[in-house]
């Protein structure tokens, strides 16, 4: 069965002890074992795909079926061709078995997942000309730079005005907005899988503290550093206790 869920996550598997930030348009595949969840607040769309749901009774309340709260779409297989072909070579002995399984699960993945991985999917960006693409890479590359729309109109040698609409009508987000994207979704990675502690991974990005940063993160992602911090915890205490 796969997932898919409306909403950026913080998704911590207690078996592997590790805590990611759950991208927009993101596939994974959850084994058996224990996880815990933080959902925000900004719309986004996941597929989990659930190698077993009976082995993984914590997964229900992403299915909605504990408190209903959580929107969600069940997507069943049992019509669909790539999941035969999953049923029949289950118990093979082919010595391949791991390989081609391993393959088909792809294949459903790829199948019922709308986006890809790659920077511009992450940063909502289309393809851009080499002006703009340009200027938005150096933002990535760099977010914690003093980064101001008449620095970046400049750069790209453009009157304010122009520079404003045209980044605007090119990406569907402002240039303040696209930065303050590219700081919260760097920081809150630092935080989930880079191993830096919320103030340092913030201060690195060029956030800030405070009220700042809280305003900052939850505007682009529905998330608070409270929010972080309380998945960290979590974590930590599973390790604690393994």
């Amino acid at each position: 069965m796969a997932v898919r869920l409306t909403g950026t996550s913080l998704l911590t598997s207690h078996a592997s002890l590790v805590t990611i930030f759950v991208q927009p348009g993101s596939s994974y595949l959850l084994t058996e074992g224990s996880y815990s969840v933080i959902f925000g607040k900004r719309t986004s769309e996941t597929i989990f795909l659930l190698a077993d749901r009976a082995a993984i009774p914590e997964i229900e309340p992403f299915l909605g079926a504990s408190r209903g709260r959580l929107p969600h779409t069940a997507i069943e297989f049992a019509n669909d061709p790539i999941y035969k072909k999953i049923e029949a070579i289950q118990n093979s002995a082919d010595p391949n078995h791991y390989f081609m399984l391993s393959s088909l699960l792809m294949d459903l993945l790829e199948r019922h997942s709308s986006a890809c991985s790659d920077l511009h999917t992450l940063y909502r960006l289309p393809q851009l000309d080499p002006v703009f693409e340009r200027i938005c890479q150096e933002v990535i590359a760099a977010p914690q730079a003093h980064w101001s729309v008449p620095d970046a109109a400049a750069q790209c040698g453009y009157s304010v005005y122009h520079f404003s609409r045209t980044f605007k009508a090119k990406t569907g987000q402002g240039f303040p907005e696209f930065v303050n994207r590219v700081r919260s979704i760097q920081a809150v990675s630092l935080m989930c899988e880079g191993g830096k502690l919320p103030d340092e991974a913030l201060k690195s990005v060029g956030i800030g503290e405070g009220s700042s940063a809280n305003k900052a993160l939850f505007k682009e992602l529905g998330l608070t550093v409270a929010d972080i911090r309380k998945m960290l915890t979590i974590t930590e205490s599973v390790r604690r206790s393994a």
